[in-house]
């Protein structure tokens, strides 16, 4: 069956559509995430502490047309700057500095006054890339797929149903559908066939950057083969996709992709270690009304909404780890010459921080190291969200919300 295609086998065309956003904050969107200075080492003449400065890019060629590639644009200091293809590698590249640039947050459901999430395209701009806070599935996922519309790529929004089950061998437990997950199809950039270019490409990947915990840290093809597998935050996580029945399900036959994860552990061999199902998912395309309704679900409804929305604060923040124990061959020792060579982005291992209710917690691989595990007042657990996620929440007001709510502090 050839790769990346739909479940019947038969190769499938995602339409180009716009993109809500401008060419302008596609521009904004790919400085804030730190994706020049990944492609190129440079900013290539826009200052990326300088959001003022990206926000005046005019185009060179008067276009208003969104969707376009190879667009031409021109910041303050005269530099022509064209948006980046929409390549497979352009594509990892974006995913790992998304993860690491926005948390996994849903903060505003417990200490706003309205607690609910905005998941509009202007008001998920404003929150994620003017005040660089995060979002949750429906925020993260939504977000860079109207950003990767922006830039070209042929995309689309979907479903899946998670699995609550904590380990690999007992029988998958499913809630509602309640996780938004991303089909990509990436162009080769650019492909000459019979002197003529090509930008065509009929494979399709999986992306989700807006998964609480294990997910995908890079997009991974549609396809169920024994070699298909990709690291996660690094060598000790690994995905994979298969494909099979939904085990409450009813309709013979029926098929749905399972994504998959596995955990090494030291102590433990291959045999005795077990791949566990994080959602499952068919190809069905859903809409921003779907995700609209969804959300407001999630976020409100008392005992049927995400534990990581409506139960607990949860927070979960990527980060690259540190560059000293991420070179090839380690650092220098301290009379040598040689200097390491750098890992590329797409190779960086992964870190996470996590704050679920009163723990909060640093991995890097195997090793878990508890910074906190208790916080004196709600007040306490305030400043420590923004010192370690950096998500603004007001201390007084912000205090004042949560207050007599089931994800409230409890102290004493």
């Amino acid at each position: 069956m050839p790769t990346g295609t739909m479940q019947n086998g038969s190769p499938l065309n995602i339409r180009q559509k716009s993109s809500p956003y401008s060419k302008e904050q596609v521009l904004t969107w790919l400085d804030a995430i730190g994706f020049w200075t990944a492609r190129d080492g440079s900013c290539d003449g826009i200052n990326s502490k300088d959001t003022e400065n990206v926000n005046t890019i005019q185009k060179a060629n008067g276009s208003t047309e969104i969707g376009k590639m190879g667009q031409t644009f021109i910041d303050t200091s005269g530099v022509a700057i064209d948006l980046p293809p929409p390549t497979l590698e352009n594509l990892n590249i974006i995913t790992r500095l998304y993860l690491v640039a926005f948390p996994f947050e849903s903060t505003t459901i417990h200490y706003s006054t309205h607690h609910s999430m905005d998941v509009s395209p202007q008001g998920l701009y404003q929150r994620l890339v003017i005040e660089r806070n995060g979002s949750y599935c429906y925020g993260l996922n939504g977000l860079l797929l109207w950003m990767l519309l922006g830039m070209g790529y042929r995309a689309y929004s979907g479903q899946a149903r998670v699995n609550t089950t904590p380990n690999g061998w007992d029988t998958p437990r499913y809630i509602q559908m309640s996780h938004m997950v991303l089909f990509v199809q990436p162009m080769h950039w650019p492909t000459v066939t019979n002197g003529d270019t090509d930008a065509t490409n009929n494979a399709r990947y999986l992306v989700d950057v807006g998964f609480g915990g294990g997910g995908l840290t890079r997009p991974m093809l549609l396809d169920d083969r024994e070699d298909n597998f990709i690291l996660g935050t690094g060598p000790t996580e690994r995905h994979r996709l298969r494909r099979g029945p939904l085990e409450i399900g009813s309709v013979v036959g029926e098929t749905f992709w399972h994504l998959q994860v596995l955990h090494s552990k030291p102590n433990l061999s291959e045999s005795e270690m077990h791949w566990r199902i994080l959602y499952s998912f068919q190809e069905t395309e859903y809409f921003q009304c779907d995700f609209e309704a969804l959300s407001y679900f999630i976020s409100t409804h008392p005992t049927r909404g995400s534990p990581f929305s409506t139960h607990t604060v949860f927070l979960k923040k990527y980060f690259f780890v540190a560059a000293e124990h991420d070179s090839v061959g380690g650092p220098p020792d301290e009379d040598s010459t040689t200097v390491p060579v750098p890992i590329p982005i797409i190779e960086r291992q992964l870190g996470t921080l996590t704050l679920n209710g009163h723990i909060l917690k640093r991995q890097i691989g195997n090793r878990v190291e508890v910074i906190r595990d208790h916080f004196e007042t709600e007040e306490d657990r305030v400043r420590a969200i923004k010192e370690f996620f950096d998500v603004d929440v007001e201390e007084g007001r912000g205090v004042e919300n949560i207050r007599g709510r089931v994800s409230a502090l409890v102290v004493g």
